[in-house]
Formats: C-alpha cells, sequence, structure tokens
C-alpha cells in the first residue's frame, strides 16, 4: 500500500492530505467493526443501504505557515462542472453510491457547505465560484464545526470547500 502526500508548499514541507495511511490491506479489523456499528449504520443505510465499502479515505492535516483552502466545488469526479440545467440536474438526480463523511480527531471548523445545493441546479454567483473564483464566498454557507471524535455525513454533490487556518492544528478523517 503506497502513502501519498498532498503538499501544500512546492517545497513540500506543509502537507494538506495524506491518502492510503487507512486501507483494507492492512487487514485491520477494528475500522470495518467501525463502519458496520450501529451509530454509523443508522445513518447511512437509508442512503446506501447494507451493502457498504470503503472508497476513499484520507487525513486532512493543514499548513502552519499560510491559510489553504481548496476551493467551492462539488465531488463530480469526470463528469460535467459547467453543463446545462438538464446536464447538471441529470448529475445531482442520479442514484447516489457514494456518501461523503468527515471524522474530526481534533476540533475542526475547515468544511464550508452550502446547505440543499446538492438538489438544485447552481445560481450565478455559485456557477463564478465553481468555476472562476473558487474563494469567494457564496451567500448561505455554513461552516461545520466538529468537536473531537464528532462526525458529519453529506453528499458530495452538495458545494462546499475546506478552508484551513495557519497554526490551527486539524486531523480530521474525510473519506467515502
Amino acid at each position: 500500500m503506497d502513502v501519498y502526500t498532498h503538499w501544500a508548499t512546492k517545497e513540500q514541507t506543509e502537507p494538506w492530505a495524506i491518502r492510503g495511511n487507512l486501507a483494507p490491506e492492512f487487514g485491520e479489523p477494528v475500522f470495518g467493526e467501525h463502519m458496520l456499528s450501529t451509530e454509523v449504520m443508522k445513518y447511512v443505510y437509508h442512503i446506501l443501504g447494507t451493502e457498504l465499502r470503503l472508497g476513499n479515505i484520507l487525513i486532512f492535516t493543514n499548513p502552519y505557515h499560510t491559510d489553504w483552502g481548496f476551493g467551492w466545488h462539488r465531488d463530480l469526479g469526470k463528469q460535467e462542472r459547467d453543463g446545462t440545467i438538464e446536464q447538471e440536474m441529470a448529475i445531482l438526480n442520479s442514484p447516489q453510491y457514494s456518501l461523503r463523511w468527515h471524522l474530526a480527531l481534533v476540533e475542526d471548523e475547515c468544511l464550508e457547505l452550502v446547505p440543499g445545493s446538492h438538489r438544485r441546479y447552481r445560481t450565478d454567483h455559485e456557477r463564478e465560484c465553481l468555476i472562476n473564483d473558487r474563494h469567494r464566498d457564496i451567500p448561505g454557507q455554513t461552516t461545520v464545526a466538529l468537536k473531537p471524535g464528532q462526525a458529519v455525513f453529506w453528499n458530495g454533490y452538495t458545494i462546499h470547500r475546506g478552508v484551513m487556518k495557519k497554526n490551527v492544528e486539524r486531523l480530521t478523517i474525510a473519506a467515502s
């Protein structure tokens, strides 16, 4: 299993995400037991059913010498990001096979969402923020504040971004 680090600096001194450190290949049963626990299943069962599989998993960290953020986006993979209303609504109305979740290991106020945006076509302002100016605020955005041990489950089609502040520790497991 390879571990891959996403760097916030050209010098590769400040990571913002680390992939590959939690994986089924390690053969550790405790993570699978957690994923199928009553506490998790009561949230995901109605969306995903009983056949769960682990998708992407990483640990979000933060740079310590500069504020850093990933910018507004939807987790669309290779699907059209600037389509017509018909194209976008076809994507948003397609069956969901993935649910995003963040589990905070320390206090975390980095995830920002535009509630309900996974159910509707983007506004002109949201389009501008998704395509041209990814760090501008969007009316109605909400910061998800998590305490250590708390998790949030959400739809990756929701317009969202991560905003990390320097000198604020971030250790959050993010997965789908």
